[in-house]
């Protein structure tokens, strides 16, 4: 009767304090979002950190912090935030994503897809990790693995803009221009406002050497989104191609005004003033072109300007 009565008296004094803390983590955890939102992120990362001392359970503290790790670049930090979500919440689907996206940050390539795989299996309807596994693939240069994650977001999602747009630059990539365009204009039919489609549509007309195409696809595509100059220059390039040179220069003029450093553009629109016998001003261009780094331009001064 005595022992119990000690453990009664022990579990009573024990309650309050345990709601103490916990209210005291609560008020240093909204102290914090205070601090974020004034931009105070060093302040407001202490006291995400004295919420998480207070109560080593409070799992949006340990979100916020590594959101501020973020802020501060200290991804390292975040990620170990993100693993002590984890570690108390196995299937929280948030941490993982956030975790394999700074992974992917640090060119940890393995662990991000690790994450993107867990997240599979913890819920095998998510389109997103398979398509965020696609782009890692995608940027180690790996296309059939890459092409394969697209397909299978495009499996569980018939409605996926980016993945169709990815796989299709893939298959561009890989010469099948049919099924580039096939998936390009299954973008189009989704959004036909989707400027990117048109102008990857045109890549794909441009690769496959239907330059007139090509060209139709680069005009809608600016009439989206004008202020591309990549655009603009493709543009420049199918009109060289088919030898209208007036329209070439127009469309390289327009994508120097929009990127000063693009110097390609500058080489290229130097070939198509040499076509025109502007030899001075073609000169002026290749010399730009070789000031930004591209040696080949002074042989094109030696061909084209002398």
């Amino acid at each position: 009767m005595y022992k119990l009565l000690i453990v009664l008296v022990l579990t009573l004094v024990g309650l309050p304090s345990a709601m103490a803390q916990t209210k005291a983590a609560k008020a240093s955890y909204n102290t914090g979002n205070k601090n974020f939102k004034a931009k105070n992120y060093k302040v407001a990362a202490q006291y995400y950190g004295d919420a998480i001392k207070k109560d080593p359970d409070l799992l949006p503290a340990y979100f916020a912090r590594a959101r501020t790790f973020k802020k501060l670049k200290m991804r390292k930090n975040a990620i170990k935030d993100y693993s002590s979500i984890i570690k108390r919440d196995p299937k929280n689907l948030q941490a993982y994503f956030q975790r394999a996206n700074l992974y992917q940050s640090l060119k940890a390539y393995d662990d991000a897809i690790e994450d993107l795989e867990e997240i599979s299996k913890i819920d095998p309807k998510d389109a997103k990790a398979d398509y965020a596994r696609g782009s890692i693939y995608y940027v180690r240069d790996k296309l059939e693995e890459a092409a394969a994650a697209f397909t299978q977001a495009i499996e569980k999602d018939k409605t996926y803009e980016k993945a169709y747009l990815k796989r299709g630059v893939i298959k561009d990539t890989q010469k099948d221009y049919k099924g580039a365009i096939k998936d390009f204009n299954r973008v189009l039919d989704l959004n036909p406002q989707n400027a990117e489609a048109h102008m990857c549509k045109g890549n794909t007309r441009f690769n496959d050497s239907k330059f007139a195409k090509a060209i139709r696809n680069y005009e809608k595509s600016i009439e989206i989104d004008p202020k591309n100059a990549l655009t603009h220059y493709n543009l420049g390039r199918s009109a060289l191609n088919l030898q209208k040179f007036k329209t070439a220069e127009a469309a390289l003029t327009k994508a120097i005004k929009l990127n000063p450093n693009m110097r390609e553009a500058y080489l290229t629109r130097g070939y198509v003033l040499s076509k025109q016998w502007k030899k001075e001003e073609a000169r002026k261009d290749f010399q730009i072109a070789g000031d930004m780094g591209l040696g080949i331009a002074y042989t094109y001064i030696k061909l084209y300007c002398e």
